[in-house]
């Protein structure tokens, strides 16, 4: 009986022993080459790109397998390459739990129209065209826009598709802006809000008594669950700031102009980030501590700042426990 027994051991062994000598050796090149020299394994790499892209554990993907094969510490994923030294930083921003969506996932709406807006939008349309172009894109390319009260600017950033790297394509300064630094709390604070918002078809305003317009979507959920209140916040050209961040308004011609035409290609919607200022490690602790009731928002708002400012693509943006959360886009 024992004998017998031995033998199905030593049949079973032969049988898988091929197996993990050539388990073991693959697992020890891909320890032994990394992706990079003595930074991160493999194996941690296989995890994280699991866990980020939502992949079963089993999964063996063409990303994964570029993954494990790439030679230098630049990896291609999804059109767009992504370092070592990006993945290890954004690795902390992944929703945990929890989460609800915070943008839209329904169909694209017609562009509304009207005389005014098509004269204006065609007013720029050439030499919009023209300095796209120079740049490496088109009207039309996928756009993001980031507003920053303290340095009153408001940046236009494309890229090929949305699953690229944006680069900044123009800056516009804002000529006047209601209330001051913080996040708008209730109807009539004559704050403007601060957060992650986002501009779909039905949210533009080509017919307003302002110079042509930009709702931003406030109250988003996040701003619903903290209770906070509000309405028609908006970016138009003119000088009246109530309610807005107001442009010249040939420079709102220009933006709507980007807008329409990236809508109209095909952008389902275009993020817009609203933040108190340009959110470096010192100003956002120099701001924390002289508004220190704020701190704890400005410092979540900085997490999405910094994960733009790491991979130059704006996350998908989640409501998770009642924080905003941060994942790659897809």
């Amino acid at each position: 009986m024992v004998r017998a027994f031995l033998l199905l051991i030593a049949c079973i062994l032969g049988v898988i022993a091929p197996w993990l000598v050539e388990d073991w050796l693959e697992h020890k090149d891909r320890l032994d080459r990394g992706l990079s020299s003595g930074t991160v394994a493999a194996t941690w790499v296989e995890d994280a790109a699991r866990s980020w892209w939502g992949l079963d554990e089993n999964a063996d993907t063409a990303e994964m397998r570029e993954l494990f094969d790439a030679e230098s510490t630049a990896t291609p994923i999804d059109g767009w390459e992504l370092d070592l030294k990006q993945m290890a930083a954004v690795r902390n921003f992944r929703p945990i739990g929890g989460a609800s969506a915070s943008e839209p996932r329904t169909a694209m709406k017609a562009i509304p129209r009207t005389n005014a807006s098509e004269q204006a939008t065609a007013r720029h349309q050439s030499s919009l065209d023209r300095s796209m172009r120079s740049k490496g894109y088109r009207l039309g390319s996928p756009i993001f826009l980031r507003l920053f009260k303290e340095e009153k600017t408001l940046e236009v950033w494309a890229a090929a598709t949305t699953q690229h790297h944006f680069q900044l394509v123009n800056s516009y300064p804002i000529r006047a802006y209601s209330g001051k630094l913080g996040p708008k709390m209730r109807e009539g604070d004559g704050q403007l809000p601060e957060g992650f918002y986002f501009i779909s078809a039905n949210r533009l305003q080509p017919d307003t008594r302002h110079h042509l317009g930009l709702d931003l979507g406030y109250p988003n959920r996040y701003d619903v669950y903290h209770s906070r209140t509000g309405s028609k916040l908006w970016i138009h050209g003119g000088s009246s700031s109530q309610g807005a961040f107001a442009l010249d308004p040939a420079h709102m011609e220009e933006v709507y102009a980007l807008a329409q035409a990236a809508l109209s290609n095909g952008q389902r919607y275009f993020r817009v980030h609203v933040f108190p200022f340009k959110m470096t490690d010192h100003r956002t602790e120099q701001a924390c501590r002289q508004l220190p009731k704020w701190a704890p928002f400005w410092s979540n708002l900085k997490e999405g700042y910094d994960f733009f400012e790491i991979v130059n693509r704006p996350p998908d943006v989640q409501l998770i426990n009642g924080r905003y959360g941060f994942r790659f886009s897809r």
